[in-house]
């Protein structure tokens, strides 16, 4: 495909929805500002040093509060291509929130990125579900 071509839609072809457009188009100028004026490589170091504290943060947030986690098949694969580890991150995280408050894990098939932005109605569904059900661990969709 043409990576100039319009947005992916949920059934993975070019789509003509302006909203999408606007969306990256943020992305973008944010991208550009932050390019030049070294904000990217601080905002970069900032999350490398704050990795490491991310499974302990959670620990202690989950006895208050409930986590919904919304994986998509295709960021774990492009993670796992660029050699970060998907599987593991997720262990962390599970680990961190055993003993704590309700949970949910949801990986979405075949779905990117966009997910959050091109799906809002699938997405909200997903936590309308977590909210009243209250609790579920793993569920692929």
């Amino acid at each position: 495909m043409d990576a100039s071509a319009a947005p992916f839609g949920p059934d993975g072809k070019p789509d003509s929805g302006t909203v999408d457009l606007l969306a990256n188009e943020e992305k973008t100028i944010d991208f550009l500002i932050c390019r030049n004026n070294g904000a990217r490589a601080k905002n970069q170091q900032a999350w490398v040093d704050f990795n490491g504290k991310i499974p302990e943060a959670v620990k202690s947030v989950s006895r208050h509060a409930q986590f919904l986690f919304i994986y998509a098949t295709y960021v774990d694969a492009d993670h796992a291509k660029y050699g970060m580890h998907p599987e593991w991150s997720k262990a962390q995280l599970t680990a961190a929130l055993e003993g704590g408050l309700p949970y949910g894990n949801v990986t979405v098939e075949n779905a990117t990125e966009g997910l959050l932005e091109q799906n809002s109605t699938y997405v909200a569904s997903l936590i309308e579900n977590f909210l009243f059900l209250q609790h579920f661990q793993v569920e692929i969709v």
